[in-house]
């Protein structure tokens, strides 16, 4: 997977906020400020992403373990778009490359 800024395009994050929506809104909250789940954006996202995060290892996480009711259950381009839509929301340029596996 590509690292750095710039490599999910804005409509694999829209597609990913569609999803965020009607998978992960219930536990992460409408604004991503956290519920039964934690914060996704702002400091609780710097914290679980800290030094040594990586786009490939925040992808891993959510595709292995969210939803937290039925990991894995949703397809890899879900998986790809809620990560492009984490990353935009947390001010993580947008480019013309689409974040692949």
């Amino acid at each position: 997977m590509p690292a750095g800024p710039g490599h999910y395009t804005r409509a694999q994050a829209a597609s990913g906020a569609a999803v965020y929506t009607a998978t992960c809104q219930q536990c992460h909250g409408v604004n991503l400020q956290g519920q039964s789940g934690p914060g996704l954006v702002g400091a609780p996202f710097r914290k679980y992403v800290g030094k040594a995060g990586t786009v490939a290892s925040l992808y891993d996480f959510i595709a292995k373990q969210m939803p937290a009711d039925k990991p894995g259950s949703l397809t890899q381009q879900q998986y790809l778009d809620v990560t492009a839509y984490l990353l935009a929301r947390n001010g993580y340029p947008a480019g013309d490359v689409p974040l692949t596996v």
